[in-house]
C-alpha cells in the first residue's frame, strides 16, 4: 500500500531538515507517540498508539534511518508489530524537502505492507488515517518552529 501527501511549513529548509532530525523533538509531533528510544544514531525504537477504523492500536517497533541526503531527502525503513490485534506493519517511508520563496514543501511516500486484523481497512482508511496524521504532525511542527523550540 502507497500512501503520498505533502504540507508546507513557513521555515527555510535547514531548519525543518534540522528539525527532522532532532528526533526526540520531531516525534514529539507524531500523533500517538508514547515512548522512544534510541538504539544508536540512525535507529530508535518506540510505541505509538492509532486507531485505524474502528480498531486501536498499540504499535512497539523500531525506525531505522536508512539514507540521508541533507537537506533535501531522508529515507526510514519501520518495522513494527501490535500484539493485542496480531497485526505487523514494515514501511518505506521517504522525505522530500524542496525549498520554496516562502518555506519548505515537504513531500513524503509511505509503501507499507500491512498484515494482520489492521490489513482488512484497506488502503482507503489507511490513507485517511495517514493524512490526518501528516497534518496533524505538520501544525505541530510549525508551531514548535515559529516558537523557536528547534534546537
Amino acid at each position: 500500500m502507497k500512501i503520498e501527501g505533502s504540507f508546507t511549513l513557513e521555515a527555510p529548509i535547514r531548519t525543518v531538515w534540522d528539525y527532522l532530525l532532532n528526533i526526540e523533538e520531531m516525534s514529539q509531533c507524531i500523533p500517538g507517540v508514547s515512548a522512544l528510544e534510541t538504539i544508536d544514531t540512525k535507529s530508535y525504537r518506540g510505541e505509538l498508539q492509532i486507531k485505524v477504523g474502528p480498531i486501536k492500536a498499540a504499535f512497539g517497533g523500531t525506525v531505522t534511518l536508512l539514507e540521508l541526503e541533507p537537506p533535501h531527502r531522508l529515507v526510514a525503513e519501520i518495522v513494527a508489530d501490535d500484539r493485542r490485534n496480531a497485526s505487523q506493519v514494515k514501511a518505506t517511508f521517504t522525505s522530500i524537502l524542496k525549498s520554496l520563496a516562502d518555506g519548505t514543501e515537504v513531500t513524503y511516500t509511505i509503501d507499507a505492507n500491512v498484515r494482520g486484523r489492521l490489513a482488512q481497512f484497506g488502503q482507503a482508511v489507511a490513507q485517511s488515517t495517514a493524512k490526518k496524521m501528516a497534518a496533524a504532525f505538520g501544525s505541530c511542527m510549525q508551531e514548535k518552529i515559529d516558537a523557536g523550540e528547534t534546537a
